[in-house]
């Protein structure tokens, strides 16, 4: 059975060969010091606007960083001057979060006065999108194409990195020879669990599904089941 055969393959191919690297329960973030004395000083442009590790993902079309100024809790995302001067300059007009708390209304209030887009996907620390946030993501995504899209978390590492593949193996769905995304591309854009690898992994077995079958490349995946993608998978 290859790994194209379907998500049981996948899953099985995860269990064996994975999850040695990626944990199903990683340990809490550290978090600095409140005293000055033990606060980073920050000079690069993008850590200023408090968009720590930012780093185009494909040139001038997707970005990546942490939310805004987060120290260690997804709540302590918040939104300066310089963070909206940073995005102006960078022509950034829509944002992807998976901040726990992205349906904050003052975050969202700001960047759209601002005439920045804003796609807000909830998602805990150390979890995965679902399927249909993979779907509202990408929709998101290619609406902007024309622009330029940023997408954070908390920290910025394993949500982020999961949906940015997420996005890479859509973009790959539409090529004539898609690219196969494997644990080496996983490491690279810091997946961090086995819960998000599992979740790609389904992800890229119904995308290929649908390439042999010949459906409907410019739609996005429906999740199959009761739980309509909604259920988050276990970590």
């Amino acid at each position: 059975m290859s790994l194209y055969d379907g998500s049981w393959a996948i899953t099985l191919h995860v269990k064996n060969k994975v999850l040695g690297f990626f944990s199903h329960n990683p340990p809490p973030r550290a978090c600095p010091s409140g005293s000055k004395n033990g606060e980073e000083r920050w000079t690069a442009p993008f850590d200023i606007a408090g968009l720590h590790r930012f780093e185009w993902v494909i040139d001038r079309v997707l970005a990546r960083s942490s939310a805004p100024f987060y120290r260690c809790r997804d709540g302590d995302q918040h939104l300066t001057s310089e963070t909206m001067t940073f995005l102006k300059r960078q022509s950034i007009n829509h944002i992807i979060s998976l901040n726990v708390e992205a349906n904050n209304k003052t975050i969202s209030d700001t960047l759209r006065r601002a005439k920045i887009d804003y796609t807000p996907i909830p998602v805990r620390d150390f979890h995965s999108p679902t399927f249909a946030d993979f779907n509202t993501a990408f929709e998101g995504f290619r609406s902007h194409r024309s622009g330029r899209t940023l997408v954070w978390c908390g920290y910025g590492n394993g949500r982020t990195g999961t949906l940015v593949v997420a996005l890479l193996m859509y973009l790959e769905h539409h090529k004539p020879k898609p690219k196969f995304f494997g644990q080496a591309d996983y490491r690279k854009y810091h997946v961090e669990t086995a819960g998000q690898v599992q979740a790609l992994d389904r992800l890229q077995a119904e995308l290929t599904r649908r390439r042999s079958q010949g459906q409907g490349k410019d739609r996005g995946v429906k999740a199959k089941g009761k739980d309509m993608g909604r259920k988050k998978p276990k970590n």
